[in-house]
């Protein structure tokens, strides 16, 4: 049974899958995000938690693609000479979902558990340097963010 921190988790990797195949087939990707995540919850054992997998999920792929520019020049600003199209299309996309959710002044996760479940999305699905690549940017990114939020 998947418990309701780990929820958030595997909400956070169904997002990444979604905005891998997003990048892949834009025009038709928005229309199947419904029936992606009833794909990927209906063997969750944990039947309480899949209407919050399936909102967060949802939370998570519609924040990053509505607000993809304004979440690309975070990440660029802090990774000098790394177009954000040079970035690998899975390390691009974690660095998205995550400097969203430091972004979002009402979310529940404190910035530092953000950043760790990006790594570990990082370490789980791309390269092996990707963890410390990933990190390296985010936390740059956070303490920009929390700067911008007190000035």
């Amino acid at each position: 049974m998947i418990q309701p921190v780990r929820r958030r988790t595997y909400a956070r990797e169904l997002c990444l899958q979604f905005l891998y195949m997003y990048e892949l087939q834009k025009e038709s990707a928005l229309e199947e995000l419904d029936a992606f995540i009833a794909h990927h919850t209906k063997g969750v054992r944990d039947v309480e938690g899949r209407p919050v997998i399936k909102k967060f999920t949802q939370y998570l792929s519609n924040g990053v693609i509505e607000n993809a520019d304004l979440i690309d020049n975070w990440a660029v600003s802090v990774a000098h000479n790394w177009p954000i199209k040079r970035m690998a299309l899975i390390d691009r996309n974690i660095l998205r979902i995550a400097i969203f959710e430091l972004l979002e002044e009402d979310q529940d996760a404190p910035p530092k558990g953000v950043i760790n479940e990006a790594i570990e999305l990082a370490k789980k699905f791309s390269s092996s340097k990707s963890g410390k690549f990933v990190n390296g940017i985010l936390n740059q990114v956070m303490l920009l963010i929390q700067t911008a939020k007190e000035g």
